[in-house]
């Protein structure tokens, strides 16, 4: 498992604007792009981006939310 700042590292250098909120008690939710859909839950902040990030990078590293409203500016 990657560390949360290696993860913030590697999305800020291509270009994302990343955000992880508290859901609730016991869940935390992290977003690869604000307002973007690419998304996963965990019950830390560190695997909610785990998971977000894994399946952003299986899924080719798609721009959406701000990045994609910055990309098209």
């Amino acid at each position: 498992m990657k560390t949360i700042e290696n993860i913030l590292k590697t999305l800020d250098i291509a270009g994302c604007y990343p955000c992880i909120s508290k859901r609730g008690t016991n869940l935390w939710r992290a977003h690869i792009n604000s307002a973007g859909n690419w998304w996963d839950e965990g019950k830390t902040p560190r695997e909610a981006l785990n998971k977000a990030f894994a399946s952003w990078v299986k899924n080719g590293k798609q721009m959406d939310g701000m990045a994609e409203e910055v990309i098209n500016a």
